[in-house]
């Protein structure tokens, strides 16, 4: 877009809203005004109105960032996934999520070690559970290992769910014992386990 530019309004969030011709063109950050050289009154070439679109969405993806981390923690690869699901192009949101990690708020292992222990204490998940929970938020294979590698054994987490989830169940009774071993199954246990501590349990039920 060329044109001149005509108002510039200064926005509360940081924001700076440039007018061409009469019409708004775009919200930057006010910060990244002074490097294109320009003030009102100035002629806009098509090469700076791109620019200027370009430095739109770097502040607009900055800004969905910041109201998605404020409401959950991410990943690096799960905050750029939450980005480009809203609409945000692939190069504003990798630099929304650089400009974040830089600042301290994306650490992809303090990340998987919260989210992890919280699965493990709360859900009772087995590791492979939990694994499977870490890459779906986009946490790297490497990470999830090391993070697995501090956890308890997964017995504790059975004992747990066995105690809170399914206390009430009669494990000499075929239906009941079946849907709770098919449960604990989907939460990561192996049949072994299950059958270790329970008991009572014939394999081909799980089947």
């Amino acid at each position: 877009m060329s044109g001149h530019i005509t108002k510039l309004t200064y926005l509360r969030n940081g924001g700076l809203r440039v007018f061409v011709d009469g019409q708004a063109l775009c919200v930057i950050d006010a910060a990244d005004w002074g490097a294109f050289g320009l003030s009102k009154g100035d002629a806009l070439s098509g090469e700076s109105g791109e620019a200027l679109q370009q430095c739109a969405q770097r502040f607009e993806a900055r800004k969905r960032a910041a109201a998605s981390l404020a409401c959950q923690a991410y990943s690096a690869k799960g905050l750029e996934r939450r980005l480009r699901q809203k609409g945000t192009p692939a190069q504003a949101a990798q630099e929304a999520v650089e400009h974040y990690r830089s600042l301290g708020y994306l650490e992809d292992g303090v990340f998987a070690q919260n989210l992890a222990q919280r699965l493990h204490e709360t859900k009772n998940y087995a590791k492979r559970r939990i694994a499977q929970e870490l890459r779906a938020k986009g946490v790297e294979q490497q990470t999830v290992q090391e993070v697995l590698e501090t956890l308890p054994p997964d017995e504790a987490a059975l004992r747990r769910s066995l105690e809170k989830k399914y206390r009430t169940v009669d494990w000499s009774d075929a239906v009941q014992r079946r849907r709770a071993v098919r449960a604990l199954l989907r939460d990561g246990f192996a049949w072994e386990q299950i059958a270790a501590v329970v008991g009572h349990v014939q394999e081909e039920e799980w089947e």
